[in-house]
């Protein structure tokens, strides 16, 4: 009697444990299959340009094991799913989504991933968002969405934030300071305003930063100097002013510096570019930067553009300017540069272009530029001046040059 009570209670325990897991995962299946459920018909599903297998004729698991490849591929266009048959990541960017992202979003507790890009999704971006405790990038690029962004954006594990190409306000929240595993920010052609604020400095695993074409102003926070992962900084078109600081001379990570079209005054410190060895792409053009070129360009053996042009610059070129031996691009027209161009020049083998118009240099061209091969754009008395030029001896030069 005894061991037919000891086989009856195993018996109940694991018919308990089986329903339990089986409960389990259905409510799971049944959760990922009523977010995407939600996913398709807010955003205009049956005009995709690819809805291949999303079927919800039944609430079946979107992840079922015969739905499942080695590689966790879903058969529903666009999903993957994990090693616990949970929905991982959304892939449907370019697919032609209209309408919101609903709110029942936030019940796919295993995604890590998520791309809506290129599409036409509007409304804001829900707050339910932040409910979703592993999602590690959010790509909603190149859509109409607007609206400030939700704090419980902050409290992600966000590695990548995308966001370009919409229509988002507001201020940035000094929350951004908590997404401390944050690699890229992206938050080019919105309408943000206000200060960027002192946090950044906190993401020190941060590599690019891209905050072009908003309504940013302020200065730029010194702490920037301390996010010593940024290999690059856009913040290109805002009302950014203030001096430019030093801080980021100690970037000696950084590759693109891109911060024209501002109001940023003051000189540019005499020893900028000596941390800043690997950088490539130096944009400082159209600001009120005032003060001489620095002449410690020693550093700059890597970089291919350095613009700047339209500032109040004065004094001579530095005969460092022969240093920059990769630039393809130097465009220093519209300041207020007087003397000779240096024949130093004559080692930027690699130029492409060199703009000098709307300065005060001498009209002398100097005989270093007959060693530039490849240079094809050459303006130094008005924009006009530009000409196609195919350097055979400096008489041709001369000859195409309107004097």
């Amino acid at each position: 009697m005894r061991t037919m009570s000891v086989v009856t209670l195993l018996v109940f325990v694991c018919v308990i444990t089986i329903t339990s897991v089986m409960t389990k995962e259905n409510k799971n299946d049944d959760s990922d299959w009523r977010a995407l459920r939600a996913l398709f018909f807010a955003t205009g599903g049956e005009n995709w340009l690819n809805r291949t297998n999303w079927d919800f004729s039944s609430p079946s698991s979107v992840c079922s094991t015969g739905a499942v490849s080695s590689s966790h591929s879903s058969l529903w266009f666009g999903i993957e799913c994990d090693e616990e048959d949970r929905v991982s990541s959304i892939h449907l960017e370019n697919n032609q989504l209209t309408g919101t992202i609903p709110t029942e979003i936030a019940l796919l507790k295993s995604l890590r991933y998520i791309n809506l890009s290129s599409n036409k999704l509007s409304g804001t971006l829900p707050s339910q968002v932040g409910e979703l405790p592993v999602l590690s990038e959010l790509r909603l690029g190149a859509n109409e969405l607007s609206g400030t962004l939700p704090s419980s954006l902050f409290g992600l594990p966000l590695t990548e934030l995308h966001l370009p190409i919409n229509q988002f306000s507001g201020t940035l929240s000094p929350q951004v300071g908590q997404l401390t595993k944050l690699i890229e920010l992206r938050l080019t052609q919105n309408k943000f305003v206000g200060v960027i604020p002192s946090a950044i400095g906190l993401l020190t695993n941060l590599r690019e930063i891209h905050l072009s074409e908003n309504m940013f102003s302020g200065s730029i926070p010194a702490e920037i100097g301390l996010a010593k992962s940024l290999i690059a900084i856009f913040m290109s078109n805002n009302k950014i002013d203030g001096t430019l600081p030093e801080g980021i001379s100690s970037l000696s990570l950084l590759r693109e510096l891109r911060v024209d079209s501002n109001q940023i005054s003051g000189t540019i410190p005499a020893q900028f570019f000596q941390g800043l060895s690997n950088l490539v792409e130096f944009h400082m053009a159209e600001n009120l930067l005032s003060g001489s070129i620095p002449h410690a360009l020693e550093k700059l053996v890597n970089t291919v553009s350095f613009h700047l042009h339209n500032n109040h610059l004065s004094g001579n070129i530095p005969s460092q300017i022969g240093l920059l031996t990769s630039a393809v691009s130097i465009n220093l027209a519209e300041n207020a540069l007087t003397g000779q161009i240096p024949n130093n020049i004559e080692h930027c083998q690699d130029l492409h272009e060199l703009h000098l118009h709307g300065n005060q240099l001498d009209a002398d061209i100097p005989s270093a530029l007959q060693k530039l091969k490849k240079l094809q754009y050459f303006t130094l008395n008005s924009y006009e001046d530009i000409q196609l030029i195919r350097t055979a001896t400096l008489d041709n030069l001369a000859n195409q040059l309107v004097q």
